[in-house]
């Protein structure tokens, strides 16, 4: 076994080094899991501005944050502090979203009609806090009818963090601290600064780029702490967050939420994303999971039954539970030119 795992992982470096080469890519690192095994991490190259990438180097991994959201509010429900149908107005009556009938389960799969956030939210300067962007959630009415399909919206995730708020009293990032981080044992922060510099990441089309309110690489940037954003990882970290779905640690979620969690939960609803949409979008209270002939853009071959998320800072993460594998990937380039799409497959 430990044979057939060191030829696994030397082909797959050989894999990672070819995506790299081909996409110019500076560096990538790949962290991946073989059964309930240990994570290996594989780092080559550099970050945009030339430091060497390594096992435990740190990332920011923007949308894959909303996967501890949803294991905070999952295991609040684990609790019984909170079922995944209980709706918006039970916690958060004051959101205007709440109004409409939307449930947790609702925000958790895209499914409660949410639009993005506006460029007008707020403003982004050196004043922009939590609050501010707490009370843009709140003010933030359903575009479409709830239950009707899969519109993927950040609002969804912040009305989420407003929620482990208001039951446990605290704030989001020590209630993710709490119940995800430190249970699973990885390396993550959240609206805290890390005690190492993360790796550099390029995003072109980043107006702030060269200042103190540069995305992804700022002391600011990262004190937000974004819920639906702001997580900053190891690749072993990122893994860790999707393999706490399939069982690991195994105490750390029921067996009956875990199953729940990587099903369909929207109602066969379809729907999905600007850049790519489904007749049939699943999304279990999560992750994402590609169905058979979905063609998903950073996975077109998948097996059925794959979970997974992306993240627009320049990363995914997927769980196979067909091959019994996981894997997360990292680059140092934001997907704005879509080189993501040609490099993870």
């Amino acid at each position: 076994m430990h044979d057939q795992t060191n030829s696994k992982l030397s082909a797959l470096r050989t894999a990672i080094q070819h995506a790299q080469e081909t996409c110019r890519i500076p560096g990538l690192a790949v962290a991946v899991a073989y059964g309930k095994g240990p994570t290996h991490t594989i780092a080559v190259g550099t970050d945009e501005k030339g430091h060497p990438l390594v096992e435990d180097s740190l990332f920011p991994v923007a949308s894959i944050t909303k996967l501890s959201v949803a294991l905070a509010i999952l295991r609040l429900s684990d609790q019984h502090l909170l079922s995944v149908d209980d709706s918006l107005r039970r916690f958060v009556p004051d959101a205007a979203s709440a109004q409409s009938g939307v449930t947790l389960k609702q925000l958790l799969t895209h499914t409660a009609g949410l639009p993005d956030f506006s460029e007008k939210a707020w403003k982004y300067d050196e004043a922009l806090n939590w609050q501010i962007q707490a009370q843009a959630c709140l003010t933030i009415i359903p575009h479409t009818l709830p239950g009707t399909r899969v519109a993927y919206s950040d609002v969804g995730y912040g009305l989420l963090a407003i929620v482990l708020e208001r039951i446990t009293r605290r704030s989001y990032q020590d209630v993710i601290n709490e119940l995800v981080i430190q249970p699973l044992g990885i390396e993550a922060y959240l609206g805290i600064e890390p005690p190492r510099i993360p790796a550099m990441i390029t995003d072109p089309p980043d107006q702030h780029a060269g200042t103190p309110l540069e995305r992804w690489n700022t002391p600011f940037w990262r004190s937000l702490g974004e819920p639906w954003v702001g997580m900053v990882t190891t690749p072993a970290g990122t893994l860790g967050l999707l393999r706490a779905y399939l069982g690991m640690p195994k105490d750390f979620l029921l067996p009956e939420t875990r199953a729940a969690a990587i099903q369909d939960q929207t109602g066969g609803l379809g729907g999905g994303f600007p850049w790519q949409e489904w007749s049939h979008c699943p999304w279990g209270l999560g992750p994402m999971i590609i169905t058979e002939h979905m063609n998903h853009w950073l996975l077109p071959t998948a097996n059925p039954g794959t979970v997974c998320f992306g993240g627009y800072s320049g990363c995914a993460v997927f769980a196979d539970p067909a091959a019994d594998e996981a894997w997360s990937i990292h680059g140092t380039r934001t997907a704005a030119d879509d080189w993501h799409s040609r490099a993870f497959p």
